[in-house]
């Protein structure tokens, strides 16, 4: 004798897995939607990482041809140019030129800040001075960018991403150029981090 399931028993067990298959459905949906406005703060904070330790490379040539670090960053152009396409046989003066752009852009197109401070001028010349700090901060944090740079004259970058980052901040725990965790990850990480 064969058992049949009435049609009302069915549709109980479709109606679940329906409801499931739509959750899932939607939770994928809104993953995928994500994943592009995170790969674009993931790809402008990589560029600004980049960017600081190609600036932090150029002031420390430029200290050691002129005896100290300049007064305005833009006079750093010539040898950050210089040095990118030096250090890099891929990199041609024109991505130079673009990597420059996105210091000096007071429009922020690329979604970072860069504030060059120089400090304890050289008695011997009011142009150069003995120590700088500068930082690289997302316009808006978790729209533009998840972390903020620092670097002063040892060379060593620093990151924070809860705020300004400064001397006293931890070096990065990973490349951040090779680090693809997703904005998800980075929160279990916050909460990793705690004691």
């Amino acid at each position: 004798m064969v058992h049949e399931i009435p049609a009302h028993q069915g549709r109980r067990f479709r109606i679940p897995l329906l409801v499931i298959a739509v959750v899932v459905l939607l939770f994928a949906i809104a993953q995928i939607s994500s994943i592009d406005w995170d790969i674009g703060q993931r790809r402008r904070q990589k560029t600004a990482f980049l960017v600081t330790r190609r600036l932090a490379g150029a002031l420390e040539i430029f200290k050691h041809q002129s005896g100290g670090y300049p007064a305005h960053i833009q006079t750093l152009h010539d040898v950050f140019v210089g040095s990118v396409t030096a250090n890099d046989e891929n990199h041609s003066r024109e991505f130079a030129e673009l990597s420059w752009q996105y210091v000096v852009d007071e429009n922020y197109r690329v979604g970072y800040v860069y504030d060059y401070e120089p400090s304890q001028g050289l008695d011997s010349n009011s142009q150069l001075f003995m120590h700088y700090e500068l930082h690289s901060d997302p316009v808006e944090r978790e729209k533009s960018g998840f972390k903020s740079f620092y670097v002063g004259d040892n060379g060593s970058i620093r990151w924070n991403d809860e705020r300004v980052a400064t001397a006293s901040d931890p070096v990065p725990d990973v490349d951040p150029v090779l680090d693809m965790h997703s904005y998800w990850t980075e929160c279990l990480r916050r909460w990793k981090k705690k004691p």
